[in-house]
């Protein structure tokens, strides 16, 4: 690729690459904005009369809340590296909004697990599928972020070698398999109301996480284009560390929300039933189709 095409040399250019990146998160923005309002326009059994208060509607309206904030920042800052005419200084931009996008990933699948489970269906086939899409895109994403952080610590240097951008992924991205793998294998038949603090956690955890990278993103477009041609090795350093260590961390702390959605008891409880509801007088409501025929 010449260097007229998005202002980058060689066989991959962050510029041209920022518009779709965009674009993804801004449909997922929009995919978690409509589980969002299923969340709130839907009336759970828990908000009717007679019947206590479950927590798992609060579980997924916290994760999607957080979501919806993260792609909305990783489909701006996306959007600032698509006008980027340095090629040095958009791949370290597209390099940290690459670890904002895992972030809202990781917790969107538990947001779609609980969302799912609680009041759609929570049968074991459902939830065998969940299971294998969140362990798949967990794979995923820490696959991207290892190789995104050796690809594009190549590319900084330009033909410099650097030994820690080379190794330095590699057991990053071990460290991160051990601890999501301990983590879920702890995390299994906790019951729903013991996730209170996890969920929290979890949606707390990814939002300061992408808010914290999306703050490096600006710090790193705030340096001029002659600053980013021949970076300190340092520099580069923090910047891979930064871009696998913070979205690390929130894919760490999400794994307990995620296992707990698909691996509670068949016989949980969901929101949704399709009992009929008793008014406060305890008889039935009255069913508008039938006639009353009268009695001799």
């Amino acid at each position: 690729m010449s260097a007229s095409a998005g202002g980058c040399e060689g066989a991959w250019s962050p510029i041209l690459a920022a518009g779709p990146q965009s674009t993804l998160s801004g449909v997922l923005a929009g995919v978690v904005f409509a589980g969002t309002v299923v969340v709130l326009s839907t009336i759970p059994l828990s908000g009717r009369r007679h019947v206590p208060t479950l927590p798992q509607r609060s579980y997924a309206l916290q994760l999607l809340s957080s979501t919806f904030i993260i792609f909305a920042l990783d489909s701006y800052f996306a959007s600032v590296t698509a006008g980027e005419l340095s090629c040095n200084r958009a791949n370290a931009e597209s390099l940290l909004s690459g670890g904002v996008l895992g972030t809202g990933a990781s917790l969107l699948l538990a947001a779609l697990g609980w969302l799912v489970v609680t009041y759609f269906d929570h049968s074991h086939d459902v939830r065998v599928v969940l299971g294998y899409m969140i362990v798949g895109i967990w794979i995923v994403i820490i696959s991207m972020l290892t190789i995104s952080a050796v690809n594009v610590g190549d590319a900084i240097l330009a033909g410099r070698h650097h030994e820690f951008v080379n190794i330095a992924p590699w057991p990053l991205a071990a460290l991160m398999v051990v601890a999501v793998t301990a983590v879920a294998l702890r995390s299994r038949g906790i019951s729903d109301d013991r996730l209170r603090k996890p969920v929290k956690l979890a949606a707390l955890t990814a939002l300061a996480a992408a808010i914290s990278s999306a703050l490096f993103t600006g710090i790193a477009s705030a340096f001029s284009a002659s600053a980013w041609q021949h970076p300190d090795a340092a520099v580069l350093d923090i910047l891979i560390i930064v871009s696998m260590m913070v979205p690390g961390a929130a894919l760490v702390i999400s794994v307990p929300a995620a296992i707990g959605a698909i691996s509670r008891s068949r016989d949980a409880k969901m929101l949704i039933q399709t009992d009929p509801i008793k008014p406060v007088s305890g008889k039935p409501d009255p069913d508008p189709h039938t006639v009353e025929l009268p009695t001799q």
